[in-house]
């Protein structure tokens, strides 16, 4: 066997196991990338001012159903718009993270943000679903979707891009699609 044929052979095995070698790298950084990304949303899902936000959507709601829901957010929206206006540009930040509708768009986010991770699959579906139930997702459909459609209406702008997604990650819950079946 010629010199250079040897040296090909093992320039070919090389590249295969460097080849491989970069495989695994990347889905060892991928796993990694997944639970660090889960443990970043688990804390910010377990933080109060989450808490605050999602029993806030859910008690505005109860007493709201319907179209009424939509209804009275865009008043109670326009009023605390006005009062922030109004307000001593101090006291402004405060003030804005007390409305409705900052915790309506912090929620929104968290699950949008969500719903791209899994979509993208940095965070595969099964450790999200094992993660969040279906009571965790109900504030998607009952509560995110129609507030997020009121909006796009009353801003004139239609429904955000994102309400496919945030349905999609709701669909998808075992839970949900389990009680389709039947």
């Amino acid at each position: 066997m010629e010199a250079a044929t040897v040296v090909s052979l093992v320039s070919l095995l090389v590249a295969g196991a460097s080849a491989l070698y970069a495989r695994y790298t990347r889905s060892t950084s991928r796993d990694a990338m997944a639970q660090q990304a889960l443990m970043s949303i688990l804390l910010e899902y377990r933080s109060a001012e989450m808490m605050d936000a999602v029993k806030t959507l859910w008690e505005f709601r109860r007493p709201h159903p319907g179209e009424s829901m939509a209804t009275e957010y865009e008043e109670v929206r326009k009023k605390d718009d006005i009062a922030w206006r109004n307000a001593d540009p101090a006291a402004r930040l405060a003030l804005i993270a007390g409305t409705l509708h900052y915790k309506r768009r912090l929620v929104s986010h968290f699950y949008a943000y969500l719903a791209h991770l899994v979509d993208l699959k940095i965070l595969p579906t099964k450790v999200f679903h094992k993660s969040w139930a279906k009571a965790d997702l109900e504030v998607i459909p009952q509560v995110l979707v129609p507030l997020e459609r009121a909006l796009g209406s009353a801003l004139a702008v239609g429904d955000p891009a994102v309400l496919p997604t945030l349905q999609r990650l709701y669909e998808n819950a075992p839970e949900v699609q389990a009680l389709a079946k039947r």
